[in-house]
């Protein structure tokens, strides 16, 4: 019960994986393949990885004391279980790389005309080579304590530009029909599956029976994800794919005073908090999947911190660099296979179960 994190701390992390991603490069992105319907293309998403939380609350509800290590390997072997855990840590690191070049972008954006790579890289690995020796315990209570001020800027990026919406600009909705609305689901897809965390958390979360909490922080999300991107659409219009870091123009479309500048300072601190909190759970996911392949928590963690080092190195003149390689074919699939064959191999796992199950004994009577 040690280093097990509560069903709070859990919720937590989730909602904090779901959310970073949605409110900065992607609704640029998902523009180019949805146009005006990217809030459906976001739903679409959201409501299908929902669909797969559902999946893995209830495998976690059916196997309380276990971890998905022993799910998986006791209906599919060690090996095979290593493979998924190996395929799982590539999906988490290159979420943490997107939301590492994002971050800096931000700072870009935001903070600096000018912000040397390396001011950024290094105190950022210092950074995580201080989070790969902690825990999710440790990275839950960091939630716990910044959660409320988190979700104080998310409300207020949602509020400041209602003065300088045009509904206008969500119309003609649909207009080209369903096709766009999948396209930038499938396209977008790098932005999704952050409800695999879960998978991680399985069988160290305390009180297992109520994790139908994390649900109802999954609903919450789905909900200010959705009006964000809404929203997004009614400032920008036709414009929506040029705003490539689209929380970052809130403070432009505030209905205040230039002398309040003190909101814009709010939002950039809290957005920093949480992309670098954000950073630190996708890079520890990455490394507790490596722990499981290799067995060795020290040499894991070295490659994780070369591995982000040599990419950061190798991508960051060109962030489109980046964005190329996340909506390719190649990674969609790899990563569309990902998020929704864990799910199936679960339910595979509860049918096997129920087949392993004995019959009732039949009584023959002798006349």
């Amino acid at each position: 019960m040690k280093n097990k994190v509560t069903i709070r701390q859990a919720s937590m992390l989730v909602f904090l994986a779901v959310i970073s991603m949605k409110f900065l490069l992607m609704p640029a992105t998902m523009s180019k393949y949805a146009d005006r319907d990217i809030y459906f293309a976001v739903f679409l998403g959201l409501a299908i990885d929902f669909v797969t939380l559902i999946i893995y609350l209830q495998t976690a509800k059916k196997y309380p004391n276990k971890t998905f290590y022993d799910i998986m390997s006791d209906h599919f072997g060690i090996i095979f279980t290593k493979v998924i855990y190996f395929l799982l840590a590539i999906i988490f690191f290159f979420k943490a790389l997107f939301v590492i070049k994002a971050t800096h972008a931000y700072f870009l954006d935001t903070l600096y005309d000018e912000f040397d790579w390396w001011l950024y890289v290094i105190p950022l690995i210092i950074f995580l080579a201080f989070v790969l020796k902690k825990n999710f315990r440790a990275l839950g209570r960091t939630c716990e304590i910044c959660i409320l001020i988190i979700f104080v800027a998310i409300i207020i990026c949602l509020i400041l530009p209602i003065g300088n919406i045009e509904l206008i600009n969500v119309f003609p909705i649909l207009n080209n029909g369903l096709e766009p609305v999948f396209s930038g689901w499938v396209r977008c897809s790098y932005g999704f599956g952050d409800y695999l965390i879960v998978l991680l958390l399985m069988g160290n979360i305390k009180k297992s029976a109520n994790l139908n909490k994390i649900a109802y922080y999954a609903v919450l999300a789905i909900i200010l994800i959705t009006t964000f991107f809404f929203e997004f659409v009614a400032l920008f219009g036709d414009m929506s794919t040029n705003q490539q870091l689209a929380i970052s123009d809130i403070s432009v479309h505030a209905q205040l005073p230039n002398t309040l500048g003190r909101i814009d300072w709010l939002i950039i601190f809290l957005w920093s908090v949480t992309l670098l909190l954000t950073c630190a759970i996708l890079v520890f996911a990455s490394k507790k999947c490596l722990d499981v392949v290799i067995g060795k928590k020290m040499i894991s963690n070295v490659i994780v911190l070369i591995s982000i080092f040599a990419m950061i190195l190798l991508l960051y003149l060109n962030l489109a660099l980046l964005i190329e390689i996340v909506t390719s074919i190649y990674y969609i699939v790899f990563s569309m296979t990902i998020y929704l064959g864990i799910p199936i191999l679960l339910i595979f796992c509860r049918v096997i179960d129920f087949a392993r199950k004995p019959k009732g004994k039949v009584r023959y009577e002798v006349a």
